[in-house]
């Protein structure tokens, strides 16, 4: 039985019977043999639809029954394949730290989620959803006023924790709640 190994070391050959080595080093007679190559060995139902196999190493095995090969049933590979994965439980870059701007606010889109990205007063990269909580204007619109994310609908600011700062239209001394 022909077994397939795709790290397997010996080069023998998938299309003969033989045990003997297809080396591409080993050296050539200088009379012609005649062939002993037989039917191709097919590892797979699937590969009879067109598709051609390609020279590959693979290793002849006697005494290997086929009942001891294991394959995956295939319910087992359809079960794994229809699981959805969850992109959005992973990290992903979203902009060069060299290039994001040190003076404005930068609104990026991640998986139709709105961000803004900027630096605060002490330099820092911030990363928000990209959306005042007082009427969901784009903070990435508005402006960076000392250090803080100035939104441009109202003038509301947060600092670089996210915290609103300072309302406008609230009086002198008054507290932000």
């Amino acid at each position: 039985m022909a077994l397939f190994h795709p790290t397997a070391f010996t080069a023998l050959s998938l299309f003969s019977h033989q045990r003997k080595l297809n080396s591409p080093l080993a050296p050539k007679p200088s009379h012609a043999e005649p062939s002993t190559i037989s039917k191709p060995i097919v590892l797979d139902k699937r590969l009879k639809r067109g598709l051609l196999l390609e020279p590959c190493a693979a290793l002849v095995q006697e005494g290997v029954q086929e009942k001891e090969v294991l394959i995956p049933v295939e319910d087992e590979q359809d079960k794994n394949a229809s699981e959805d994965y969850d992109w959005k439980e992973e990290w992903y870059p979203l902009y060069l730290t060299k290039e994001v701007p040190e003076d404005a606010p930068l609104g990026l889109t991640v998986f139709n989620k709105h961000v803004v990205l900027y630096r605060d007063g002490a330099g820092v990269l911030r990363c928000y959803e990209d959306r005042c909580p007082h009427r969901l204007a784009k903070l990435s619109e508005g402006q960076l006023v000392d250090g803080r994310l100035e939104c441009l609908y109202h003038g509301w600011q947060f600092d670089g924790e996210g915290k609103c700062v300072k309302i406008p239209q609230l009086e002198e001394g008054a507290t932000i709640p």
